[in-house]
């Protein structure tokens, strides 16, 4: 096996875990046939139950991130730190619902499970890298990773700006129902985009500086389209733009740094 096919392998193993890692997220932002009330708010009966369910949300949330900035930073150490923490997040979603039985039951679970049990195997059977991402390019990458999870964080917690029109809305919309239709919609738009930018992520950092760079242009171009101004749309759409204008401009600055020509060091594993 050549040194590039033996990269390639390296690369896709990682991209895979991460890619099959983001599965929890991307089915919480599919459209789900209403059931009732109970399809849209769990009964929590306890402090230990929201915060279990808390828990739950945000390490499926948090784990395909993890693992990217893993492979940004320290590829040597993906499999190391990476297979815990995927073993961990599948703990996770197996014993708290158990203990805590918070959440409806859905037919998507057993779909999750796999995707993670997936991923670890990846993790378990991907070799050691030989070195990482430029310390520009992984900084850009890792800066927009963490700003792009401010609207997650901003709808989870209704920290939407009540002065606002789009923050009236929020906070009433929350108050009636912890998780309303529309708070689902925002964490799953908002989710699938940080997933979208953790895979991008692991896939520029298995390019060479060229293709790197103009992969990063890309996902620039697909931030900003994101921020424009839409017509012929709710105020819903509307709001959820609102929520996250600022961190995706932000974002895309930081990528358009990375991008920025000029000699590029190298860490080593």
């Amino acid at each position: 096996m050549s040194p590039a096919t033996a990269r390639r392998a390296r690369l896709d193993s990682r991209l895979g875990a991460v890619v099959l890692a983001a599965v929890p997220t991307l089915v919480l932002a599919l459209p789900r046939e209403p059931f009732g009330w109970f399809a849209y708010r769990p009964v929590v009966t306890s402090v230990a139950a929201a915060v279990a369910g808390e828990a739950v949300v945000w390490a499926d949330m948090l784990l395909p991130v993890a693992l990217a900035l893993l492979v940004l930073w320290a590829p040597a150490w993906t499999r190391l730190l990476g297979l815990p923490l995927t073993l961990l997040v599948i703990a996770a979603d197996v014993v708290i619902p158990l203990r805590y039985p918070w959440t409806p039951s859905h037919p998507s679970r057993g779909i999750e499970l796999a995707a993670l049990a997936a991923a670890a195997v990846l993790l378990a059977v991907a070799r050691p890298g030989t070195g990482a991402a430029g310390r520009r390019a992984a900084a850009g990458w890792t800066v927009a990773l963490v700003v792009a999870l401010w609207p997650v964080l901003r709808m989870r917690l209704a920290l939407a700006d009540p002065a606002t029109r789009c923050g009236e809305y929020v906070h009433a919309t929350t108050a009636i129902d912890d998780l309303s239709f529309f708070k689902m919609l925002a964490m799953g738009t908002f989710g699938v985009n940080v997933c979208l930018l953790a895979v991008t992520a692991v896939a520029a950092a298995g390019l060479g500086t060229r293709g790197a760079r103009v992969l990063a242009l890309v996902t620039v171009a697909g931030l900003t389209f994101l921020v424009q101004p839409i017509t012929g749309y709710g105020f819903p759409a509307t709001c959820l733009l609102d929520l996250s204008r600022w961190p995706y401009l932000v974002a895309a600055l930081f990528l358009l740094l990375a991008c920025v020509p000029g000699p590029v060091r190298r860490l080593r594993p």
